[in-house]
């Protein structure tokens, strides 16, 4: 333990996800230094606000990405250094809006698809290796970098952390304007129904050792 201590000292902000690759909510060494989730352990949604003249008549929609993964990996010959990676199938978002008929979600999943240019660039990147630890226990601020449709821009992740059974559960959300990353909000009927430049990702997943 002692050696793990030393360890979590040295990583200064990063001790907060350390202790995640590091050690189990039981206080055992973690083997092998990395934890996985994915969309049976968890929820990863993307919230979009409609806005315009004629918005009664247009809808929010929460899509729900129904292919992704998340991991943390440590690398403990840099002091309990960790890496974080979420990747997110964009093609992979199906609006939740129960609203609408299941022809009419489809032809709001395919609208996504189109405006995120799907086909051009597939996925949704998040990656960190740095956190400062913040007050109340268990929060964190995750200072990385997120990739969509190309383009790459800074962003950072505030986090909330407890333990789950050998795992830990994980919930947060962030906003961010689809335009920073080059792509144009959808706008129809001279932009009487549009949606809010601004989106919000929020996470609820079970980070458990890989196995």
């Amino acid at each position: 333990m002692a050696r793990l201590e030393r360890s979590i000292r040295q990583a200064g902000g990063w001790a907060a996800l350390a202790i995640i690759a590091l050690v189990s909510p039981n206080g055992a060494l973690a083997d092998p230094g990395r934890y996985t989730a994915g969309p049976p352990s968890g929820r990863l949604t993307v919230q979009v606000r409609k806005r315009g003249l004629l918005s009664g008549l247009a809808h929010d929609h929460d899509f729900l990405a129904t292919a992704w993964r998340a991991g943390v990996t440590l690398d403990p010959a840099e002091g309990g250094r960790a890496r974080v990676e979420v990747v997110v199938e964009v093609a992979s978002l199906e609006d939740q809006q129960p609203a609408l008929s299941a022809e009419d979600r489809g032809k709001v999943n395919r609208q996504a698809a189109q405006t995120l240019d799907a086909a051009r660039f597939p996925e949704l990147r998040f990656t960190a290796d740095q956190a400062v630890r913040l007050p109340p226990a268990g929060a964190l601020d995750l200072a990385g970098t997120l990739t969509l449709h190309g383009q790459a821009r800074p962003l950072t992740l505030p986090l909330q952390l407890t333990a789950e059974g050998e795992g830990w559960r994980v919930r947060g959300a962030v906003k961010f304007k689809q335009s920073d990353f080059g792509v144009s909000p959808f706008s129809g009927f001279l932009g009487t129904i549009a949606v809010h430049d601004e989106v919000e990702v929020a996470l609820d997943l079970l980070l458990t050792p890989a196995r």
